[in-house]
């Protein structure tokens, strides 16, 4: 014959007060004693808790776990039995909080930088066009003096020295440098 609510409650209460009152050494036998009289509350709360979150990589059992180790180290000060029942849901709902904060970061790379695909597709829409853009440049340049466009072309993309490119060219390098000036001002 299962116990009614309220015998169960002062039951609890009775429990609960015994945990709070106790001396050390009695401390962890009452608030075993207490967890084993409402586990099965405790339990259900749990697999509330985890429906209202949907982590479904944790068991009602290993949360309800977790948070009576919690709550049992930290040895908080215990009301009455719906303190100790909210005491118990909230630290529940902190560890849910906790996993998914931790499951959400191991998933996106942890401290990792973070570049979204719709970050990474603008990033790359944007180099596209900066390359676009320059190849564009390039070319009117080449139009309008074709050496300087080759100066600047060695200059930026090769990494050529200013000597290596007027031996190259066979030019002078104060050529090499005017050429380098212009092309510098028509990028303006």
């Amino acid at each position: 014959m299962n116990p009614r609510p309220s015998q169960l409650k002062s039951s609890l209460t009775t429990m609960l007060d015994a945990w709070q009152t106790s001396h050390q050494g009695m401390q962890d036998n009452a608030f075993h004693a207490l967890i084993d009289a409402c586990y099965e509350q405790l339990r259900r709360l749990a697999a509330e808790r985890l429906r209202e979150s949907g982590a479904a990589s944790l068991s009602p059992t290993d949360l309800l776990h977790d948070a009576i180790i919690y709550i049992g180290e930290s040895h908080a000060a215990i009301k009455n039995t719906d303190h100790f029942l909210a005491t118990m849901s909230l630290k529940m709902r902190s560890l849910l909080i906790d996993h998914a904060r931790t499951k959400l970061a191991d998933k996106h790379g942890g401290d990792l930088i973070r570049i979204t695909l719709t970050d990474a597709n603008v990033a790359a829409s944007d180099i596209t066009f900066e390359l676009l853009a320059l190849d564009a440049a390039f070319n009117l340049l080449d139009e309008t003096d074709p050496r300087c466009a080759q100066v600047m072309h060695l200059t930026y993309f090769a990494g050529m020295k200013r000597a290596d490119i007027a031996k190259l060219l066979d030019v002078s390098l104060f050529t090499v440098d005017a050429d380098l000036r212009f092309g510098h001002a028509f990028a303006m």
